[in-house]
């Protein structure tokens, strides 16, 4: 019987679909210049099959350069078995006396589901190699 106590005649079927949803664990990381690596979780909720883009913001986004890093674009793939990726940026250090740096990495692109909140993930890199103190 249905909710209004009418017989029913043929067996009821729902069908749903849900998206699954990639998110960074984390927007913030902070990482030595000495460090030499740095690790960035992406997730996904609801995991399935599917993969999104991972994309280095270059000025005025980020302050980091070249020297500073050599992580570029790439895609990261999901299956059912792995709810969560993990991806290693090295750094190195170019042992210049510089102000602190950032890296904006931005999520794009996603097949098999969707961006959940915002896209972007920032690692600082703080330079403390060369500290100066005067005495007054």
């Amino acid at each position: 019987k249905d909710a209004e106590q009418r017989k029913l005649f043929t067996p009821y079927s729902f069908t749903f679909n849900f998206n699954a949803e990639f998110a960074f664990a984390t927007r913030f990381v902070v990482a030595k210049e000495s460090s030499s690596t740095a690790t960035v979780r992406v997730s996904m909720k609801f995991p399935g099959t599917g993969s999104v883009k991972l994309t280095p913001r270059f000025a005025p986004f980020s302050t980091a350069l070249s020297g500073d890093h050599t992580f570029s674009s790439t895609t990261v793939t999901f299956n059912s078995s792995t709810p969560f990726v993990d991806v290693t940026i090295p750094i190195f250090n170019d042992k210049l006396a510089e102000q602190d740096e950032y890296l904006n990495i931005l999520m794009e692109s996603p097949t098999g589901g969707v961006i959940a909140g915002l896209p972007f993930f920032t690692l600082y890199i703080p330079t403390f190699l060369y500290l100066v103190y005067s005495r007054r």
